[in-house]
């Protein structure tokens, strides 16, 4: 298994905010979510887009155009107010959990899933809490919003300006992306601190070409959205970024991103994949819900 990034491996470390958000952004300065941010996020979304839909070099350039006008008009005029927040919490593993350590002295177990996929030898099944040492270790977590939407979204319906309202939309996603792009920067290079001298040019952003990942629940490497309130409430989101999650757990604005900070040297995105029965029972039980509950959670790896 992969050796974590102990307190000891990080001279900062020792210096961290314990259990308590570290990071509140300036709701009112979407300038300084910086160019490369949001060219690095629009620029993988684009490139995503672009190899799913076929789209040409005359296609991009036309919609690029257009992007660039409404993005303007949304800087220049205060459309839009990004809100965020990130913390650090001491933490150790346990088996496949991470068990974070809060001030107040409670304890947060965190389940993760393990993949159970045949692979050829040499390869190990991955688990997020590889990424963690047994003794003694730092995770993060974050939570970023857009919001300010919804009177531009009805002045495009009114004027039946469907195009503006879809692109408007496509952007406070990009600039959620890109805010959350920069809140990890900020948490590598300076509130973290493991890559403080970090010089990295706009092509390797968008190829994440950095230490670390932020992996989000209900995405491949972490299947449970189930585990978004728990980040919610460590974070205290609600109340520090606006954002509030439905009954499904999605996020509300939708523009937005949330997820857990991992800063291991070897820390890798991957997908859990199927899920077999003998992990969902032992799923369940470190989870401490009931089977239906759990079964719910993961239907779309259980299939």
């Amino acid at each position: 298994m992969l050796q974590g990034t102990t307190m000891s491996d990080n001279d900062t470390s020792q210096s961290l905010p314990r259990g308590k958000p570290a990071f509140d952004q300036d709701p009112h300065r979407l300038r300084e979510i910086s160019e490369r941010n949001l060219e690095a996020a629009i620029g993988r979304e684009v490139r995503n887009f672009r190899r799913q839909q076929g789209m040409t070099v005359a296609d991009l350039a036309a919609v690029t155009g257009l992007s660039i006008g409404m993005l303007s008009k949304i800087i220049d005029e205060k459309w839009l107010t990004a809100k965020g927040v990130a913390g650090l919490w001491p933490c150790r593993r346990e088996g496949d959990d991470v068990i974070i350590h809060l001030d107040s002295e409670d304890n947060i177990r965190l389940p993760f899933l393990r993949q159970q996929i045949a692979k050829r030898e040499g390869r190990a099944n991955m688990c997020l809490a590889d990424f963690i040492d047994h003794d003694g270790d730092w995770i993060g977590g974050f939570a970023v919003g857009i919001h300010g939407i919804e009177p531009h979204l009805a002045r495009f319906q009114a004027d039946k300006d469907d195009y503006s309202d879809i692109l408007l939309k496509a952007l406070a996603d990009r600039f959620a992306e890109a805010f959350a792009e920069r809140l990890h920067q900020h948490v590598r290079q300076e509130l973290w601190g493991y890559a403080p001298g970090e010089q990295l040019t706009t092509e390797a952003l968008i190829k994440e070409e950095y230490r670390g990942i932020r992996p989000a629940p209900g995405y491949p490497a972490c299947p449970d959205h189930s585990l978004k309130p728990m980040l919610f409430d460590m974070l205290d989101a609600p109340a520090n970024t606006g954002l509030t999650l439905t009954e499904s757990f999605a996020m509300l604005p939708t523009a937005a991103v949330s997820g857990f900070y991992f800063g291991h040297p070897q820390a890798e995105y991957f997908g859990v994949a199927r899920v077999g029965e003998d992990q969902l029972a032992d799923y369940t039980k470190r989870r401490g819900v009931d089977a239906d509950t759990a079964r719910r959670g993961l239907r779309p790896n259980l299939d």
